[in-house]
């Protein structure tokens, strides 16, 4: 299957760069060369690209490297994606990077896919709903994916998951992982949030900081672009929950449209031998309708924005920072924003030209759930025939070194104890330092990664695991 993807993929790339008709002139024939130049330099790239690194089992480095987004551009083109259509690079990884594994039926008596809670807000007519999504199947851990990665649904593409009304106006959200009968699952059972991101897809919908990108990679793999979808919320395993009512909001929320249609990218990684079954949760808490006259809208910040969302660390450096920066174009008031580092972060900076906004603590195994319990080693089984691909996106991992013997470049798993992190501390009210955003100013976030402080996860040849640097900036306009 490796050798029928990356045939796959070089063949789309010849194919998108050859002339339909050589008739009609010079300019398309010199375009479309230039496009197969430019195709096949992302593809192979000075470290081999992403064929070579496919080839050689080290993927998941090359995801964490400069030239991998803009491969990954470069092969969604050769699948047909433009700036108003996503092609079909998506439907591949979605197809290929967990086969045999992602969503499945529930079992007899697991928990309900929907689960009325009691208000967590003090709104008058204000609801609080679990939704349960999935449930999906996870690889055990010592199944090799994919994407070179251990006992992980990588990059698991979601479209059109159920809202949780039809047209409303939300005022909290929070994400987490149970099993099938509705216990929490966390690192403590062997089970990690690794992330999930949400998407909102709509004809009035503009991702922020990517509407102006030809291509954005995490929007392709939703099957849409930038400009009909925004990604408006993301949970690592630390789960921090979005509450506008408790931020100080009253008279906002993040609108939800009939039109509306929702999507999200999870990834879930799993510490135990066997495989596992679980659900996706979000609570969200929401009023019916638009009853006010101002909204909320997000900002994502991303180290890597627009593609993989992974860097890799610096060689030899305990400690260092990865950074993004951003020229507004919106105008609002800034009500708060989430972050989300992996283990080995300090901290996380969102600045407004130069003026410190938030300053983000990462607080670590706070709690008996975040700390993992020693695991004996294990030889990874086999990788099966059909891994391998040279045409999806997903993520390493978030926790751990690869098994013994394990090709390096992909994920693994921890021989040790440890503490994680927990708590990734939200910036609103008086944490808040900067509440204006203007038209104009850049936005400037950094991620704070400290080795000698908090371990951070290293592949089987030694080398750093990498790391990722989110965050989303929340903003109050009138509607």
């Amino acid at each position: 299957m490796k050798s029928f993807l990356l045939a796959l993929a070089v063949g789309q790339t010849l194919a998108a760069a050859v002339p339909p008709q050589l008739n009609q002139g010079t300019k398309i024939v010199k375009r479309q060369s230039a496009d197969l130049v430019s195709a096949l330099s992302a593809l192979m790239g000075p470290s081999g690209g992403l064929l070579g690194s496919t080839i050689k089992g080290t993927l998941g480095e090359f995801k964490g490297s400069e030239q991998a987004t803009e491969a990954y551009m470069e092969l969604a083109k050769s699948m047909g994606a433009t700036e108003d259509k996503a092609g079909y690079m998506g439907v591949v990884s979605n197809l290929w990077t967990n086969q045999g594994y992602g969503k499945v039926q529930p079992s007899a008596g697991s928990a309900p896919r929907r689960e009325d809670k009691p208000a967590r807000t003090k709104v008058a007519g204000s609801q609080s709903v679990k939704m349960r999504y999935g449930p999906y199947k996870v690889q055990n851990s010592t199944y090799k994916s994919a994407m070179d990665e251990y006992g992980m649904l990588a990059n698991y593409v979601e479209r059109n998951i159920e809202k949780p009304c039809v047209r409303c106006t939300l005022l909290g959200m929070t994400a987490g992982l149970e099993y099938e009968n509705g216990k929490n699952a966390n690192i403590d059972t062997g089970l990690w949030l690794h992330h999930m991101v949400m998407f909102n897809v709509g004809d009035d919908r503009q991702d922020a900081t990517c509407h102006q990108r030809e291509i954005s990679v995490p929007h392709v793999f939703i099957g849409e672009t930038p400009r009909n979808s925004e990604r408006f919320f993301l949970s690592g395993n630390e789960r921090t929950p979005v509450m506008f009512t408790e931020w100080g909001v009253g008279d906002a929320g993040y609108n939800i449209k009939t039109s509306d249609k929702l999507a999200v990218i999870i990834d879930i990684m799993n510490d135990t031998p066997r495989d596992v079954v679980t659900w996706l949760t979000i609570q969200w808490d929401f009023i019916d309708g638009h009853p006010y006259d101002y909204e909320i809208k997000p900002i994502w910040l991303d180290a890597r924005q627009c593609g993989t969302s992974e860097v890799n660390p610096p060689a030899g450096q305990k400690k260092f920072t990865i950074d993004y920066k951003w020229k507004s174009d919106v105008a609002g008031q800034i009500v708060g924003t989430i972050e989300h580092l992996h283990d080995g972060g300090t901290n996380m900076t969102v600045s407004i030209d130069g003026r410190l906004a938030c300053d983000s603590e990462s607080l670590y195994g706070t709690k008996p759930e975040y700390i993992s319990a020693p695991m004996a080693p294990m030889a990874p089984a086999p990788a099966p025939a059909t891994s391998g691909t040279a045409a999806a996106g997903g993520h390493a991992g978030h926790g751990s070194a690869t098994p013994p013997g394990a090709a390096g470049g992909g994920h693994g798993h921890s021989m040790g104890a440890g503490k994680h992190i927990s708590v990734q501390k939200a910036c609103y009210g008086p944490s808040l330092l900067e509440k204006t955003l203007k038209i104009g100013q850049t936005v400037a976030m950094s991620g704070y990664y400290d080795y000698n402080k908090y371990p951070g996860q290293v592949h089987e040849d030694g080398k750093p695991d990498e790391v990722m640097g989110l965050g989303i900036v929340y903003y109050r306009v009138r509607r």
